[in-house]
């Protein structure tokens, strides 16, 4: 498994156009022509739909208190999710002390000890 880590990490740096990523990698036979050509076939896809993203008028669409409600309750749902996930991290430690502490009260209030421990 680690050699395939590896071997992923050489390919995605032959990719991005490193120059020392070794010479058996599967894209190592990739001529700097077909990566110019990748490299302007990205950015004339990228370049264009950025500007549209810029000439975007706003749509002036009225959105009702429904979707306001829902966006609201969405928001506190995740809000409390995240909240009950952290009380229950910090409070886990709380927890175990509180059971260690009622297990020794229990066996000194009784005088009996397990003979093993």
């Amino acid at each position: 498994m680690p050699g395939c880590v590896l071997d992923l990490r050489r390919d995605l740096h032959m990719i991005r156009g490193g120059k020392n990523a070794g010479t058996h990698s599967r894209f190592a036979d990739r001529s700097s022509q077909e990566n110019k050509t990748m490299r302007d076939l990205r950015l004339a896809v990228l370049v264009p739909a950025v500007l549209l993203a810029l000439h975007a008028a706003p749509a002036m669409a009225y959105i009702g208190p429904g979707a306001g409600i829902t966006m609201l309750s969405a928001l506190w749902g995740v809000i409390v999710a995240v909240a009950l996930a952290i009380g229950a991290v910090l409070f886990w430690p709380i927890r175990v002390l509180l059971r260690r502490r009622r297990r020794n009260g229990a066996v000194a209030a009784t005088g009996v000890q397990d003979e093993g421990h």
